[in-house]
């Protein structure tokens, strides 16, 4: 048998597995943790998009304050939906979360347009 460890301890690292807008909840997403431990009442930066999380609902649905190693959870309280496969990073403050969130997508927005400049070089 593989003897396999990880962290369990401090900010958990996550991946969104799933992102969903509900309309009594708002944006939804579905995550894994890989390390660490998510709590709620911690902000957090998903993809380009940030939040305090709110609520994590387990599988069967029912709201829990933490969520551990490899548990698939749904996480409430983000600003705006965020698109599967992005990663979810635990920050120490809104204002931080805010920071890493707002370059992100400056990032994402440079990234876009510099694809959108090279499609129509290579249309000419």
């Amino acid at each position: 048998m593989m003897d396999l460890k990880a962290r369990v301890d401090g900010h958990a690292q996550d991946y969104v597995e799933e992102a969903r807008l509900d309309k009594g909840r708002g944006p939804l997403a579905t995550a894994v943790v890989k390390v660490g431990t998510l709590v709620c009442g911690q902000n957090v930066v998903v993809g380009s998009g940030w939040g305090r999380i709110m609520g994590i609902r387990d599988t069967l649905g029912k709201l829990t304050e933490r969520a551990r190693l490899a548990m698939p959870a749904v996480i409430e309280g983000l600003k705006g939906p965020p698109v599967a496969g992005d990663g979810v990073t635990v920050v120490g403050s809104e204002e931080r979360a805010i920071m890493l969130s707002a370059g992100r997508k400056r990032k994402y927005e440079k990234n876009r347009l510099r694809e959108i400049d090279h499609g129509a070089k290579d249309r000419n």
